[in-house]
């Protein structure tokens, strides 16, 4: 638009030149107010295509990759229940190529392989200073699925602690809505279970 009233008035005398100089004024506010509300229309917390990540995503990110990247390390999933507590429902030994998972009412591990995982895991990421311990809040990214989510970290920021993930009630990647994993990193805890099997068959050597 600019461009075509700078042609329409290219040349002349003073009076074009006064009159060009005004419409430019008009328009210009006009297009920078156009293209902030487009930014404020993205929806950037898209299921599919999660927004660019900022600064402190890029620093969470990074720990949930080095921990992924660690891949020696045991995962204990619970249920959060309404009155509070927590209910074991999970626990995952995450050793190399394999996790070995086992439901909290089974006996027996079942081995599969370790999926290569979503690096970008986090958006809309903020976080804040605690005791011993530094938090983000951000909204946590899986399979199609959002949930929002608490991430403790150690206070080097070094290692992930714990992560709380709220999923929608009618939407949840688990049988309940909200999900709590503790990291366990000590070595007796990421022993490789003696028996096990393989996608709930015999494992076949």
């Amino acid at each position: 638009m600019l461009w075509l009233v700078f042609r329409k008035f290219r040349g002349g005398n003073s009076l074009q030149t006064s009159l060009k100089l005004m419409l430019v004024a008009i328009f210009l506010p006009l297009v920078a107010t156009t293209t902030q509300s487009m930014a404020s229309d993205i929806d950037h917390e898209s299921r599919d295509i999660p927004r660019l990540i900022d600064p402190t995503c890029e620093k969470l990110n990074s720990i949930y990759r080095r921990m992924k990247e660690l891949a020696l390390y045991r995962e204990t999933i619970f249920e959060l229940r309404a009155d509070g507590t927590l209910q074991e429902r999970m626990a995952l030994i995450i050793h190399g190529d394999y996790v070995y998972q086992k439901r909290a009412d089974e006996t027996t591990w079942d081995r599969r392989s370790n999926e290569t995982p979503y690096w970008q895991a986090f958006t809309s990421c903020t976080a804040k200073k605690a005791k011993g311990t530094a938090i983000y809040y951000a909204t946590y990214h899986r399979g199609g699925r959002i949930a929002g989510a608490e991430v403790w970290t150690t206070k080097d920021g070094g290692s992930i602690t714990k992560i709380v993930r709220r999923y929608p009630t009618d939407d949840h990647f688990f049988p309940f809505p909200t999900a709590v994993s503790m990291m366990d990193y000590r070595q007796k805890a990421v022993r490789i279970p003696k028996h096990y099997t393989c996608g709930g068959a015999p494992c076949r050597y």
